[in-house]
């Protein structure tokens, strides 16, 4: 896994994948193929069939992630929320085919409002990327899900900087860039800027 990330590192990703794929074997024949550190290891796979253009390979692998997710965890656990919101359906998002994310991404929702909170940075990326995909489906709860996910961002970068994972926020951004929502990209980018930290001189 460790050699296989420095050749990612480096773009060599077929020779990355490969090796991957080794360690997953191993990781799968100890622990069993649902095991967490074998769904790490799918996530790392995926990343280098993407980075090599593979992006048939990469959702085979990770749906069957989500699945095996799903069977460890059940419906209702983050796990299965992030195999499915951060792994599936950012896949399809970032290939813009949001009618085919749009369903995934809402199973993802529900997973983190049920196993984490409405307000979590993690359920608040999920439903900003269900809102971004609502409105290029043309759908009426875009607004309503694209609101919130930001005022829920800006309430956790109030309560908790070091709780929100800023790339988080670098996505979205790039998402309503990517489906022509300007002024989503806009609010999501100021909030970036308000929760990246300051330099000591500042």
């Amino acid at each position: 896994n460790n050699l296989a990330y420095l050749l990612r590192t480096r773009g060599a990703y077929e020779e990355a994948a490969s090796l991957y794929r080794d360690a997953l074997t191993i990781i799968q024949a100890v622990y069993g193929a649902d095991h967490p550190n074998a769904l790490m290891l799918m996530s790392n796979l995926a990343s280098a069939l993407y980075a090599r253009g593979d992006v048939d390979g990469t959702e085979q692998v990770l749906r069957e992630k989500a699945t095996l997710a799903r069977q460890r965890y059940g419906p209702a656990h983050w796990r299965t929320g992030s195999a499915l919101a951060s792994g599936v359906g950012r896949l399809l998002m970032n290939e813009n085919d949001c009618a085919r994310a749009l369903p995934i991404l809402q199973d993802g929702l529900v997973a983190f409002e049920q196993s984490l909170s409405a307000d979590h940075p993690m359920t608040a990326q999920a439903r900003g990327m269900l809102g971004i995909c609502l409105a290029d489906q043309q759908r009426p709860a875009a607004a309503a899900a694209l609101d919130t996910s930001r005022a829920h961002f800006e309430e956790a970068l109030r309560a908790n900087h070091a709780g929100l994972r800023l790339y988080m926020l670098n996505h979205l951004a790039r998402l309503s860039d990517q489906y022509g929502l300007a002024d989503h990209a806009a609010a999501y980018r100021a909030l970036l800027e308000t929760g990246r930290p300051r330099d000591a001189a500042e």
